[in-house]
């Protein structure tokens, strides 16, 4: 439907008044029909027909052409301040650390036929879902679960998103590991859970620079996703700890987060 209106772009015009309203709106000091022209070829942008008119949106633009007439009847800036970044967090299966419970930390540790399973569920789960980008940590369970879950989509690994460091307890005993006791206190030669919150909170602008008003997916880890409980709905680590749902064991294929 969309060729309708490429087709069409010859016919596009608007009037004197047309003309000033959008000037006026976008602080323009071109052409109109010729802006709007070129914003309507851009491969990037997103048209839609709804009743009797075109929307056609582009980055913070949009534009409203009456879909009889091909009249540009006016464009305006979206607010970006009210637009949102949607989240899709997943965390990645099971691996032969978690099956030994053993904490793997930054250790690099393959997912087991069972996570291997897990993955491909969660992309069937998932199928509908569209993500604008898919981000991942670096660490090989977070990338194999990513790609077996959805095989078709861009991914991004990012450092950022690793597990916490828990130091000399990487690959001990997941009894060693108690987050309670190193919100504030690093694990002995790792990182705190404040240092996780740190470079999730950095990920996180960066998100909000890059992809705003996108739809994300990330598949990471424990201690990234209580940070993002943390960032997200403005509660203490102590809260985003009791409520962890790894300890009540309830899974869900996806927890979704705005920011």
């Amino acid at each position: 439907m969309n060729n309708e209106l490429l087709l069409n772009l010859d016919k596009l015009h608007t009037t004197k008044l047309g003309i000033m309203r959008i000037k006026r709106n976008l602080g323009l000091e071109e052409d109109v029909i010729n802006w709007c022209k070129r914003i309507i070829k851009n491969p990037n942008n997103n048209i839609t027909r709804k009743g009797k008119n075109w929307y056609i949106t582009f980055e913070n633009y949009i534009i409203t052409v009456n879909a009889h007439s091909y009249t540009v009847i006016t464009s305006h800036k979206l607010k970006i301040a009210k637009m949102k970044t949607k989240i899709i967090y997943f965390v990645h299966g099971t691996t032969y650390d978690n099956e030994k419970e053993i904490c793997s930390g930054w250790n690099q540790v393959d997912l087991t036929n069972l996570g291997r399973e897990q993955a491909k569920n969660l992309g069937e789960v998932n199928k509908k879902q569209h993500f604008d980008i898919i981000f991942t940590s670096d660490l090989i369970r977070a990338i194999d679960t990513s790609n077996i879950a959805f095989p078709n989509c861009k991914k991004i690994q990012d450092k950022r998103l690793r597990e916490c460091n828990y130091g000399d307890y990487d690959g001990k005993s997941k009894d060693l590991v108690v987050y309670e006791n190193h919100i504030y206190d690093a694990f002995p030669n790792g990182e705190s859970l404040k240092d996780v919150e740190t470079r999730i909170a950095d990920f996180i602008e960066y998100l909000k620079k890059e992809y705003l008003g996108k739809t994300i997916a990330i598949v990471a880890h424990r201690a990234p996703q209580l940070a993002f409980e943390v960032l997200t709905k403005k509660i203490t680590w102590e809260e985003a700890n009791s409520n962890d749902w790894r300890k009540r064991k309830a899974w869900q294929p996806g927890w979704i987060y705005e920011i």
